[in-house]
């Protein structure tokens, strides 16, 4: 051992490092736990549904029961729209157009048969997130793709399967069905099938590609323009306040489960923000703990250090032995607060997946080198300081 490492092992003050260490640990895990929290439950709260991204509204107006008898009415008029696409936190808007025809559905399977009444709308292309080769007209091959909510799949399964001794089946099941639908108005009348292209969370509705609704509207509607009876608006933030003040001083609502999502999106940030800034303060308490010990080890070894460099060993030589002792602390910590994060994760990812069936997982290693940025962080500081402080004694 070197002579500078005798004169450290002479009296580390193992007791303060001790406390450096549990309290350098209970920051990171604090820290780290929050932001791999934040990542895990984001999903829950915030993930974009499977075919619109998180930042898409829908608005609608309150039906009131004066409607019932003509007076009022819950459509969109032109000037409405223009105000709504003029907020600052609005990016751009479109709307949904209604089926103005008829529509029949019946689907079978297993010799089993269903049919009903069913309707279309359609919004922009631009606000759907599904692959173009798919989500298109394409009236030779009479197969028009649609998107329906997943609570319908639930209503089925786990309300009308039960009562009629049907079996259940699941989304990937139901997605391959057929369903055989027939249009008809206007004077005509045409049969197509219809390919769930997939299943939506947030929206309410029936939703066919824009271009076949012009077509089928024109055809089998008349070609009269639908009234705007909802908008759908992309925003900046769909949990700010200045949209909730906004929807509340114009009596709009908001549609799904997005304003839910929004205000819960709100508070996860909160909370996560608190609890980050406590993990910080524990660790900038403890990094102040290991310079302020480290600092007194050097103080009390002053002498033996300024004989050591009048001997010709140079700062940077003497040094180094406390620059490694809080690498290693560092390290350390660092190691066991990811274990505890990652047994912390390992309790709360299961009842996550319960939550949310398809609850996909994001991955650790985010955490892993927000941990190794912040003990390389402490642990250059740390080498700094104590490298001017030697460079004072010399």
């Amino acid at each position: 051992m070197n002579p500078v490492g005798k004169v450290l092992n002479s009296n580390k003050g193992l007791w303060r490092f001790a406390g450096f260490t549990a309290a350098n640990i209970a920051g990171l895990a604090v820290i780290l736990g929050a932001f791999q929290l934040y990542r895990d439950a984001a999903p829950l709260l915030t993930g974009p549904d499977s075919f619109m991204r998180n930042d898409y509204v829908i608005l609608s107006k309150k039906v009131t029961s004066l409607q019932a008898v003509g007076v009022g009415s819950s459509d969109f008029r032109d000037s409405e729209i223009g105000d709504i696409a003029s907020q600052p936190f609005v990016v751009r808007t479109g709307v949904f157009t209604p089926a103005t025809y008829h529509i029949d559905a019946s689907v079978s399977a297993g010799g089993m048969g269903m049919s009903s009444f069913l309707f279309f709308e359609a919004v922009p292309d631009a606000f759907i997130d599904v692959k173009s080769d798919i989500w298109r007209l394409d009236t030779a091959s009479k197969v028009i793709p649609i998107i329906i909510p997943r609570n319908y799949l639930n209503l089925y399964n786990y309300g009308f399967s039960r009562s009629q001794g049907l079996p259940q089946v699941s989304e990937d099941l139901f997605g391959a069905l057929t369903v055989d639908l027939r249009l008809a108005g206007n004077g005509h009348t045409d049969r197509f099938e219809g390919r769930i292209a997939g299943f939506s969370d947030r929206l309410n509705t029936i939703l066919v590609p824009q271009e076949f609704m012009e077509w089928s509207n024109a055809r089998f509607g008349g070609g009269e323009k639908p009234a705007v009876s909802r908008v759908i608006a992309e925003v900046t933030d769909a949990s700010s306040d200045e949209l909730a003040l906004y929807l509340s001083d114009r009596g709009y609502e908001t549609e799904g489960e997005n304003a839910g999502r929004g205000t819960g999106a709100w508070f996860l940030r909160l909370i996560t923000g608190i609890v980050l800034t406590v993990g910080l303060i524990i660790t900038v308490l403890a990094f102040s703990l290991l310079i302020l010990s480290i600092f007194l080890l050097l103080q009390k070894n002053s002498g033996k250090l300024r004989d050591l460099m009048l001997l010709g060993f140079s700062p940077g030589q003497v040094s180094m032995p406390y620059i490694r002792l809080a690498l290693v602390l560092n390290a350390s910590g660092l190691v066991v607060a990811l274990a505890a994060v990652g047994l912390l994760r390992g309790t709360y990812l299961p009842v996550f997946a319960r939550m949310t069936p398809g609850y996909d997982t994001v991955g650790f290693l985010p955490t892993v080198l927000v941990g190794i940025v912040l003990a390389a962080l402490s642990a250059a500081t740390t080498a700094l300081l104590i490298r001017r402080k030697v460079i004072r004694l010399w």
